[in-house]
């Protein structure tokens, strides 16, 4: 619907589209879920208003921080800065996150690098986000974390919830339970006392009710059950 995407002129280069436009879909929309994926803490606050305006259900609504953690672009080639990744690599990516019986079709315009420009960090977290993933939540605070802990880990991503005003912080995307329990005892043992393993599933971090419910057909959740 045109009133929910026009957003994008105002907050970059992200271009999802959806077809069939029609009062049904736009329904469907404001059942299912949005992630937005953000460069800086100014934008935060507008896309949430946008989208909530649009209709959507605040409590619907993630944003995430992703920094330059995760680029699609590679930052630097032969040492000279890349100036694709420049316009790549600083962008909002809106993704719906719609339960199949919504029925409800989105086409998302992603960037398009060359493979010989592509990094990889980004398309392995996509990838990643498939299926079931392990992410270590070590902070939630009401106001964004200025420490050195955020310079130990190069997958620190930064989460709320639009109807939320505390901040989570996670580091780590891991397919596999131990790995992400690794992480977490690491972090522990440098002070970090609220270190915990939260499950992802297709990047929405879901309890340990439905991590159960999930178990069968995801056996790395009957590993983190049987541990967390």
């Amino acid at each position: 619907p045109d009133q929910y995407f026009r957003i994008m002129p105002e907050l970059g280069d992200a271009n999802p589209e959806m077809d069939d436009t029609t009062d049904k879909n736009l329904e469907a929309l404001r059942q299912a879920g949005i992630q937005c994926a953000y460069a800086n803490e100014d934008c935060l606050n507008l896309i949430a208003e946008k989208l909530i305006l649009s209709g959507i259900s605040p409590h619907r609504i993630t944003l995430f921080g992703c920094g330059a953690n995760f680029p699609v672009a590679t930052p630097v080639i032969n040492g000279i800065a890349s100036s694709l990744a420049n316009k790549v690599n600083k962008r909002i990516d809106i993704n719906v996150v719609s339960d199949p019986s919504l029925n409800l079709r989105v086409l998302n315009d992603n960037p398009s690098v060359a493979e010989q420009y592509r990094d990889t960090l980004w398309d392995t977290f996509i990838e990643n986000n498939n299926g079931i993933t392990f992410r270590v939540k070590f902070s939630k605070v009401s106001q964004m974390l200025k420490s050195d802990i955020l310079n130990l880990r190069n997958d620190v991503i930064i989460e709320k919830k639009a109807n939320d005003g505390l901040y989570t912080y996670t580091a780590g995307n891991f397919s596999s339970y131990n790995d992400a329990r690794l992480l977490k005892n690491e972090m522990i043992r440098k002070n970090m006392t609220e270190a915990t393993v939260v499950p992802y599933l297709k990047g929405v971090s879901i309890d340990k009710a439905k991590a159960d419910n999930l178990a069968t057909d995801y056996p790395e959740l009957s590993t983190y059950l049987k541990f967390e």
